[in-house]
């Protein structure tokens, strides 16, 4: 697919089948007016790339991902491509080296129609960086970014997918996975649809160095939890790595950190709109080494409709990076932790449950 405005009118269903890989080029769209569905082993892109495939008013599906298709010679850094559809079912294999690559399930939130973004079993969305060899130099590239985002349905993300923004160096930060639904999208009922359904076998990947992580949602639910836990669940799920920021918000649900959980960010960020925030175990957002973009202390931060408890054993730390003998070095700074219970539907006005215990 090359430079254009390439439109498919006057079909019912679209159907496109490659067996060979798809190599996108220049700047352009592929614009259906139906269903759109495109098999393929591999999607990827040349150098600066800036493509979008869209089925606007209808479903785009994506299948036929075989990771061990090779990719085309072609293949090139930081291309861009964002996928769109009332409804968006993602199978296939999207590689964009240092790139960016965007799902979004487009909808209007005053008159929505049922849709979702699902990314299915063995969905992978890659774009990680790469070492490409000049003569006898190598270069390692960056991370790229992936964005989910639905506008009036929920988005799921199966057993077995990957989304991988890992760096193509240990030295090199990892990019950036952002999730956003719009809490707005509601059943007739008052159902919320704005909720991100993901399995314990998804793969998070982000290397070990950096990575950011956001997510915007009206709740979350790992593995069919949707309580608290659920975002101790997804913490598991990142991992280690997501190093620089993590940042979850959800505008329905409470938040729980649990005992035996973890977090090392330089910048985490927890938001329950509408509940509460408890933490039992640990956030740690100290500095990440002298003579580094991380080396003062990092941000913790905490936003409650109702209370933040912290209880018992939990720890909550946001040092500057100490010398070799353990002290403050010398010209670095602390961090901050800063606690906010905001008693968001007014059923406390006297503070006394509703603050920071």
């Amino acid at each position: 697919l090359t430079d254009g405005l390439f439109k498919l009118q006057g079909y019912e269903d679209v159907n496109i089948v490659s067996a060979s890989p798809v190599l996108l080029s220049g700047e352009g769209t592929l614009l259906s007016e139906a269903s759109l569905s495109i098999s393929a082993p591999v999607i990827t892109g040349a150098a600066g790339a800036d493509y979008t495939i869209a089925a606007r008013d209808s479903k785009l599906t994506l299948r036929g991902a075989d990771v061990a298709a090779a990719l085309p010679a072609e293949t090139g850094l930081a291309a861009s491509l964002l996928l769109q559809g009332a409804s968006v079912e993602f199978a296939g294999r999207v590689v964009l080296p240092s790139g960016q690559l965007r799902l979004h399930q487009v909808g209007d939130i005053d008159d929505p129609v049922a849709g979702r973004l699902e990314l299915a079993p063995g969905a992978v969305l890659d774009v990680a960086g790469i070492t490409q060899v000049y003569g006898p130099e190598s270069i390692a590239t960056a991370g790229g970014s992936i964005h989910l985002q639905a506008d009036t349905g929920g988005i799921a993300v199966a057993n077995g997918s990957l989304l991988n923004v890992s760096a193509g160096s240990e030295n090199l930060d990892a990019g950036q996975i952002g999730i956003r639904l719009d809490s707005r999208a509601m059943e007739a009922d008052e159902t919320p649809l704005a909720v991100l359904e993901m399995s314990s076998g998804a793969i998070l990947q982000s290397g070990s160095r950096g990575g950011r992580f956001s997510l915007d949602s009206h709740s979350l639910v790992v593995d069919g939890d949707n309580s608290g836990l659920a975002y101790s669940a997804l913490s598991r799920l990142l991992g280690e790595g997501f190093s620089d920021r993590r940042s979850i918000r959800l505008r329905g649900q409470a938040i729980e950190h649990d005992a035996a959980l973890s977090v090392r960010a330089h910048d985490v960020r927890l938001v329950s709109d509408s509940e509460s925030i408890v933490v039992r175990g640990t956030i740690d957002a100290s500095g990440q080494g002298i003579a580094t973009v991380r080396e003062n202390g990092g941000i913790i931060m905490m936003a409650a409709g109702d209370s933040i408890n912290i209880e018992s054993g939990a720890v909550l730390r946001a040092r500057a990076t100490p010398d070799t003998s353990g002290n403050p070095a010398t010209g670095i700074k602390g961090g901050e932790v800063e606690l906010v219970a905001l008693d968001a539907d007014g059923d406390d006005p006297g503070s006394e449950l509703d603050r920071v215990n």
